[in-house]
């Protein structure tokens, strides 16, 4: 039997690799090239700090794609592009659709009810 050939990426595309750089507080400082520097981005913070509603917003995309969920039409005005509202985060298949325009009402009033 033959051996696979080894696979080989010449240009090094697509590879996560270590670089030292200079830093004005330290000599040296060790990041990994190719990611981005800086801040983490409102999105990031908002999935770090809720692990629970990233589980069951890709539990409802799995469940969607496998197709054991059927999208349904707004329960407000009927439109047929709608998002998965999560009224409780531990059941993640159990959801109201409604389009964009109701979902951001919807959490705008959960947001004043919460206010208060």
């Amino acid at each position: 039997m033959r051996a696979a050939p080894e696979m080989r990426n010449p240009a090094g595309q697509g590879e996560v690799r270590e670089v030292k750089i200079q830093n004005s507080k330290d000599n040296t400082n060790t990041k990994l090239a190719g990611k981005r520097q800086g801040k983490a981005t409102s999105q990031a913070r908002w999935n770090n700090a809720h692990p629970l509603e990233r589980w069951a917003h890709s539990a409802l995309r799995s469940a969607l794609r496998k197709g054991l969920v059927v999208r349904g039409e707004c329960e407000v005005c009927g439109a047929p592009e709608t998002d998965g509202h999560h009224h409780d985060y531990d059941r993640p298949l159990a959801v109201r659709w409604l389009c964009r325009l109701h979902h951001r009402r919807e959490h705008a009033r959960l947001k004043c009810e919460a206010a208060q």
